[in-house]
């Protein structure tokens, strides 16, 4: 496995404990980051996690030499000359039935966010303290959450304020204070794949794919769409997608899109649900019945 934008590695390090048999390779342009990343790795004395300080323009790995490429957090965030790196190495890094996963903001829901971004840059510009920075955004994201009048862009404005300040320090220099941040339409991204000999698999989110979101009317239309991608970009236009986390592979591979709920008894499978809580009625049926 491959990540470009690694980090400290906080991704990789619990993926190669878990698969000792696998390898893993990093690569990020923050030497203090991987040089955290490699502390760790050397504390837990892993010998198949590979950390390299190199920016993605100047690195480049060996022909179809990954099973799998992660870039979490790069798309969107680097200029596009690296936009075109990021692609061209999930191309050439990827093993004949290889998957990559780029993450990236995503139009039209992005729109929103890319005014309050507007807003916390012009706020913090003549700033260049990042702590005061980051105090400053959360200032002017609560003076927008407690004032914004109360009409419909208000309302957006607001809501989207509220959850910018769940976020941590960390996200909102990454994201929202970050000198690149450019969201795009996914079948721009699926075009620009495609420049590179990649195609869209699915998206990470199984869920995401669904077309539950949709009235009954709208769902029928997108199942008459046959091209995944078209279908995908209608269903952000109802969805107003703000992120996605899309799969690629190979251009030349065929793609068999029909569900088969089999091949799950051969994964681990994590969930979020747990189980409800006892009820007086579920009790009473429960309690063996006294004689």
């Amino acid at each position: 496995m491959l990540e470009l934008g690694c980090g400290d590695a906080g991704n990789l390090v619990p993926m190669a404990l878990a698969l000792p048999g696998a390898s893993f390779v990093g690569v990020d342009v923050a030497v203090g980051a991987t040089f955290r990343g490699q502390g760790l790795v050397d504390a837990l004395g892993l010998d198949n996690v590979t950390l390299v300080s190199q920016s993605i323009a100047d690195w480049w790995p060996e022909p179809a030499s990954f099973d799998y490429v992660i870039a979490h957090g790069v798309y969107s965030w680097v200029p596009a000359d690296e936009r075109d790196d990021l692609l061209a190495i999930c191309r050439e890094a990827l093993a004949e039935g290889g998957v990559a996963y780029v993450s990236y903001n995503a139009l039209p829901g992005g729109r929103l966010r890319e005014a309050l971004r507007d807003m916390l840059l012009f706020h913090t510009a003549e700033l260049t303290d990042l702590g005061l920075r980051v105090a400053q955004a959360r200032a002017l994201l609560h003076f927008l959450a407690e004032g914004t009048p109360d009409h419909e862009f208000g309302a957006l404005v607001r809501r989207q304020a509220e959850r910018l300040l769940a976020h941590s320090d960390a996200s909102l220099v990454h994201d929202e204070l970050a000198p690149f941040n450019e969201a795009v339409y996914f079948y721009e991204f699926a075009a620009h794949a495609a420049g590179h000999s990649l195609q869209y698999l699915a998206e990470a989110d199984f869920f995401e794919m669904q077309i539950g979101a949709a009235s009954e009317p709208a769902a029928k239309a997108l199942l008459g769409v046959d091209d995944p991608v078209r279908r995908e970009q209608y269903l952000d236009f109802l969805k107003a997608r703000m992120f996605r986390q899309t799969l690629l592979c190979r251009a030349e591979l065929e793609i068999d899109r029909t569900p088969r709920p089999a091949v799950l008894e051969g994964l681990a499978v994590s969930t979020q649900a747990a189980s409800p809580a006892p009820t007086a009625q579920w009790l009473s049926r429960a309690r063996p019945a006294r004689r």
